[in-house]
């Protein structure tokens, strides 16, 4: 049984006093932005997320939690944001009684994409999981690519599925993970199919020549909105 929960051997520790949250600010005027609502996390406060409008998707990490988790925030009024949904991987939820099967918080929310009515969802050392959202008050689990099996130390992003010749796939970035994975080849460009969105199926890599580069050059971060068959990537 692992014990070590509370251990933040990946992301570290706050900063003590830190409060993190989400902050909101009103751009009507670009030249005087106004403060309009900060929402406070009950830990170090969130990393990444994606806004549609309405909705936000938020990666919030929160008391009775190992590692970030996935939240959706109803922001129709922007001064008292509301919570609609969230999800957490099975073992993140050590106040309930869950135990974790990884180290410390190596398996966690980094970043949810929305598109139609589903969340890409890209967990880190967890790899990525498609979540179902018809019902935002309960997102349901569809499938997931774990780090094993894609071979992936940390999946920064999925970027909006596309469809090209009449099949969906997924652009998957890499984060290089450095010292915390020295046997990984390198940070990659993935190509996932999802037609049968269950069984998601890797089935291309693209990686810079690792000549002359160093250890940290590698793939970081597609563009998140695909517009075509070309893809700008950190």
């Amino acid at each position: 049984m692992l014990t070590n929960y509370e251990s933040k051997s990946y992301a570290g520790e706050p900063d003590a006093g830190l409060q993190g949250g989400l902050n909101i600010t009103d751009v009507a005027d670009p030249a005087d932005p106004k403060h309009v609502h900060f929402w406070p996390y009950d830990k170090s406060g969130l990393h990444r997320f994606t806004y549609d409008g309405r909705y936000a998707y938020i990666s919030p990490e929160l008391e009775g939690y190992v590692g970030n988790i996935v939240m959706i925030l109803d922001i129709k009024d922007p001064s008292r944001p509301v919570e609609v949904g969230r999800w957490h991987m099975p073992g993140q939820w050590i106040a309930g009684g869950e135990e974790p099967t990884w180290e410390a918080d190596a398996h966690r929310c980094y970043h949810p994409i929305r598109m139609g009515n589903r969340l890409y969802t890209s967990y880190w050392h967890g790899g990525f999981v498609i979540l179902n959202i018809n019902d935002m008050s309960i997102p349901k689990f569809v499938s997931d690519l774990d780090g094993p099996a894609l071979r992936v130390p940390d999946p920064h992003l999925p970027a909006d599925p596309v469809r090209y010749r009449g099949r969906k796939w997924m652009v998957v970035a890499d984060k290089d993970a450095g010292a915390l994975w020295t046997q990984h080849p390198g940070a990659m460009l993935w190509m996932v199919n999802i037609i049968d969105e269950t069984n998601p199926i890797p089935v291309a890599t693209d990686q810079l020549d690792p000549e002359n580069l160093s250890p940290r050059s590698g793939c970081h971060q597609p563009a998140e909105d695909v517009k075509g068959t070309e893809i700008p990537v950190a």
